[in-house]
Formats: C-alpha cells, sequence, structure tokens
C-alpha cells in the first residue's frame, strides 16, 4: 500500500512538506508540489476517502473562503419540491450545511431523460464550471450517461451499490438485524415484511434479503407484497389474521402507514407494528429512525475529499459508506 511516508521518501522531502505539496499549499514551490504529484501518480498513490473526510472536516472548523459550486441533480421539474418532500428535505438539509461550512455553494440541475437530456446538462456543468455532484435518492447514478471519471460524484441514498460513483446509503441490513432481535426481546414469533413490488427488487432488496439471513430465530416468518401506495389495510388485515402474523415490519415511510389511521382503516391491535423508515422521531410509531442529514453531510465530506484529489488522477473505486439505522421505541412494539 502506497502511503505518504512511500512518497515522501521517494522525494526526499518529510511527511508533512509531502502532504502540503499534494494539497498545493502555497508555502511550497509549483516546482516541487509537480513533483511530488508525479511521484504519487506513478506510485499509484490513492487517498483514503474517510481520512480525507475527518481532514475536510477540521479544516471547516478553520476560516472558510468560497470555494466553488456543488451540484445537485435530480429528476424534479421543481426544486422546492425536493425542499419540501419529507424524504429528501433533511438529506438536502445535510448537504447544505455541509456544503456551506466547506466553502461550496450548491446549485439545481434538472437532468431530465435520454443521453441527449444528460450530454447538454454535462455541456451547463463544464460551463459553469461546476466541480463535483450529489445524486440524491431516488435517483441512481446508472441512469446517468455522464462521465463520471471525469466529474468527481456521489450517489446519496439511492441504490446502496451503484456501479458508477461511490455511494452513501442507509446501512439496509443493519436496520433489519436490530428490528429482529427487538421483536424476539418482545416476544414476536411471526413476523411479516411488508414490500412494495415496484420497489422491492430496487432499494428495498437490503431489508428482504437481512429479513431471510436473521429471521431464522423465529417460529415463522411472511412476506408480503402489496402493490402500491396507499397500502391496503382492510386486505392486509385479513391476509395476517389467516396466516396468524404477530408482527408487521413495513418497508416505507411512517406517513404510509399513519395516513391509514387518519381515515379509520386500522390494524388488530394486537399486532405490533414497526416502521423501517422513520423520518419524524416524534411520530410515535416503532422502527429505524433513518439519520438523513448526517447521509447528506458525509456525502458532501466524501465528495470534498474526491474533489481535493482528482488532479491527481485518482480513480475513487465504487465504496459505499452506510449510515446506520437508530432504533425508535414508540408505542406501536409493546412486549407481549
Amino acid at each position: 500500500m502506497v502511503t505518504l511516508k512511500s512518497i515522501a521518501a521517494k522525494a526526499g522531502l518529510s511527511v508533512s512538506c509531502t502532504a502540503r505539496a499534494l494539497k498545493g499549499r502555497p508555502d511550497i514551490s509549483a516546482s516541487t508540489c509537480k513533483r511530488v504529484r508525479k511521484i504519487a501518480v506513478r506510485l499509484g498513490y490513492s487517498p483514503n476517502p474517510m481520512l480525507a473526510a475527518l481532514a475536510a472536516y477540521r479544516q471547516s472548523k478553520k476560516q472558510i473562503s468560497y470555494k466553488s459550486t456543488l451540484a445537485i441533480m435530480t429528476p424534479a421539474p421543481d426544486t422546492q419540491c425536493w425542499l419540501e418532500n419529507p424524504l429528501t428535505r433533511d438529506l438536502l438539509s445535510g448537504v447544505h450545511t455541509q456544503a456551506e461550512s466547506l466553502g461550496y455553494r450548491t446549485d439545481y440541475f434538472n437532468f431530465g431523460h435520454g443521453a441527449k437530456t444528460h450530454r447538454q446538462m454535462w455541456r451547463i456543468l463544464r460551463s459553469r464550471g461546476i466541480c463535483g455532484g450529489i445524486m440524491p435518492f431516488p435517483v441512481s447514478s446508472d441512469e446517468i450517461n455522464l462521465p463520471f471519471e471525469k466529474f468527481p460524484c456521489v450517489n446519496l441514498f439511492g441504490e446502496p451499490h451503484s456501479r458508477s460513483v461511490p455511494t452513501v446509503s442507509s446501512f439496509h441490513s443493519q436496520s433489519m438485524e436490530l428490528v429482529l432481535t427487538k421483536l424476539l426481546k418482545c416476544g414476536y414469533r411471526y413476523p411479516a415484511l411488508i414490500l412494495a413490488k415496484g420497489l422491492s427488487r430496487m432499494l428495498h432488496h437490503g431489508w428482504w434479503m437481512a429479513f431471510i439471513a436473521y429471521s431464522s430465530d423465529f417460529s415463522k416468518t411472511f412476506t408480503y407484497f402489496h402493490d402500491d401506495f396507499p397500502i391496503d389495510f382492510s386486505d392486509l388485515a385479513k391476509w395476517s389474521e389467516k396466516r396468524k402474523v404477530d408482527s408487521l415490519i413495513f418497508c416505507c415511510s411512517e406517513n404510509s402507514i399513519l395516513n391509514q389511521h387518519k381515515v379509520g382503516r386500522v390494524l388488530p391491535k394486537h399486532i405490533g407494528v414497526i416502521c423501517m423508515d422513520i423520518i419524524d422521531r416524534k411520530c410515535g410509531l416503532s422502527g429505524i429512525y433513518q439519520n438523513r442529514f448526517q447521509g447528506g453531510s458525509v456525502a458532501v465530506e466524501w465528495l470534498h475529499s474526491m474533489i481535493l484529489t482528482s488532479y491527481l488522477g485518482v480513480t475513487f473505486k465504487h465504496q459505499s459508506i452506510m449510515i446506520p439505522g437508530v432504533w425508535e421505541e414508540g408505542t406501536t412494539c409493546p412486549v407481549k
């Protein structure tokens, strides 16, 4: 593994001087910076994105000057709907807050559909000097035709493992394992996973696979697929009663569950209700809180580290950073 120390030895410099040269600090001559960068490229130096993000965070505590603009690329024709949508609001809040602390502005770009539209957007990004991009949920970077090898990007809360760019996503398998552990402790033995047919193979695949992997301690488990939202609670209640299900794990936000209660459609009281994607921690449901604000912040930190090292010709592997879920006690999963 190539480290700063090995680059410093090759260049005949100290480690601190080498680090400053790689960053292009003004106290190091331009010729030295150029020579050190060439050595780093020749040796195949690839900075650790998490350490670079930590360094960027420390630097953010100092006086920050405006650097450049980050693109937030969305399919929404109106950016206001993204800011108001509870699924994306906290993500974007985390992005804006962290971007500002690091000296970046943010601007919205609607990427549209089709290769022609994507080429037009790429020309606009280049002409405006945009240095990197964030693609927030539910955008899949694999659906966007951009030269990602030239343009640092991070996929945010989309599919956990993008084929094109690094991804920051919620830790679905960890969250499901946590939920199943809680259900066992509370005395539930017949849980059912509630999935939407259209999403089960995409964003919810991690929950589904973890449910299968970690459910061996239960007497019996079930999976229920609903066609679309809103979920038909009447049909779900009949299905649950027939199979003697004692707990339901919903792979959706709390609004999809609570809205049914508002119109008088309720589930049997003896059935535990779990929400895998709690946005409002005061909603009263038991389940998993996914820290979207943290996800947005981490995505910008990672993108910042990619931008700082892009001049070295470093290509980041398509890694994923998983944001762990937190259990919310709520009132819908009482001890049996």
